[in-house]
């Protein structure tokens, strides 16, 4: 792998997760008077933050621990909206686009987010982090390099 392409996974996971269990925990810490299920809707999304921290490092140390970093960036691909559930997640950098409702959305941000909605009034929609795919699919082409496949 080109080390550039393995500096970016590694500063994707680990810098994304970093930034992003630490910005779940400010909510974590500022959210007053929130339900128990918010609470655990947060710690959830610190787990998956912490997963790429995990992933990032097992990465670092041999590269060709690459299955738990796909499975992360995989994780980050989709974008999800309907009444029943809403889900974003994005660490390090996202590229996303979507189709909500009857508009096209899409953003690009530096840093890490996600959103969740349980049962809320927004409308249907999908759309995916174009980055996450690439980066996951990046991942995959080298693998299967990596095992002597060939295209």
């Amino acid at each position: 792998m080109k080390p550039w392409l393995r500096r970016t996974h590694i500063i994707l996971s680990i810098g994304g997760g970093f930034a992003g269990v630490a910005l779940t925990l400010q909510a974590f810490f500022t959210t007053q008077n929130a339900n128990s299920v918010l609470y655990a809707i947060i710690i959830c999304f610190i787990a998956l933050y912490s997963y790429g921290i995990i992933a990032g490092l097992r990465f670092t140390e041999n590269e060709e621990n690459k299955k738990s970093l796909i499975i992360f960036y995989w994780l980050q691909v989709p974008w999800i909206s309907t009444p029943i559930i809403g889900y974003r997640f994005a660490a390090g950098f996202h590229v996303s686009c979507a189709m909500i409702g009857s508009e096209v959305s899409g953003f690009f941000r530096f840093g890490s987010d996600w959103n969740l909605n349980l049962f809320q009034a927004i409308p249907w929609g999908a759309g995916l982090n174009v980055f996450a795919l690439a980066m996951a699919i990046s991942l995959m082409k080298h693998q299967r390099k990596s095992l002597g496949e060939t295209d």
